[in-house]
């Protein structure tokens, strides 16, 4: 991202700008289902398949899952359960624009600070990748093809952000310093709520950025 800082005093300034940030953490779900002999459909190469399918929750929202499944076994009897596991990638791409306000613990060649704010998201874009699927007891049922909606369903459009952080920068000359930041970002308001469910990703992650003074 691209922020301008603002002094206020010696000690406080006053950030704005626009940022950029991908939330893409892996989940799972999964399911247990009945298999239903009258149900399952023969194919051309001879399996015997059952098409299931099931909502699948992550920790950025809501998809779906089908499943084709096959039976392995030729014993396999209509009223057996068996489960199957979705190994996902939910994906979202934010763009906020923050205030923060910085607190100036030191100065000079090494310098330190810590800084809180807030900030508007806009949700830019959400997806979800199907990463595995599984059956328990592979002996007897196996997956042989899978599918999920390409999009998260549900999700607000815009969020607001919260960030508390500690950093430190060494500063080259008269007009550039590098900076490192441990920074741990939240959400106040929910991506979404709908569905039993109230997501507001937190994350702890390190920003290195490059400061130009003017």
């Amino acid at each position: 991202g691209v922020l301008v800082e603002l002094a206020a005093t010696k000690r406080w300034s006053l950030l704005t700008g626009l940022d950029y940030g991908i939330l893409a953490p892996i989940a799972y779900d999964e399911k247990v289902f009945t298999w239903n002999n009258e149900t399952a459909v023969t194919l051309s190469d001879g399996s015997i398949v059952n098409q299931v399918s099931f909502d699948a929750f992550t920790a950025l929202g809501k998809s779906f899952v089908n499943v084709q499944v096959k039976k392995n076994a030729d014993n396999v009897e209509t009223g057996e359960t068996y489960l199957v596991r979705a190994v996902m990638q939910p994906k979202v791409e934010l763009l906020t624009v923050p205030l923060v306000v910085k607190f100036h613990l030191s100065r000079g060649r090494v310098f330190s600070f810590l800084k809180a704010g807030t900030g508007s998201a806009y949700l830019r874009s959400k997806q979800v990748k199907l990463l595995k699927t599984s059956v328990l007891h592979a002996e007897r049922w196996s997956v042989t093809e899978a599918s999920t909606g390409e999009e998260l369903l549900e999700l607000q459009q815009f969020f607001l952000q919260g960030s508390l952080g500690f950093g430190a920068g060494y500063r080259f000359g008269r007009h550039f310093s590098l900076l490192a930041e441990p920074t741990w970002s939240f959400s106040f308001s929910p991506l979404n709520q709908r569905y039993g469910q109230d997501i507001r990703p937190a994350a702890l992650g390190l920003q290195v950025a490059g400061r130009v003074d003017f």
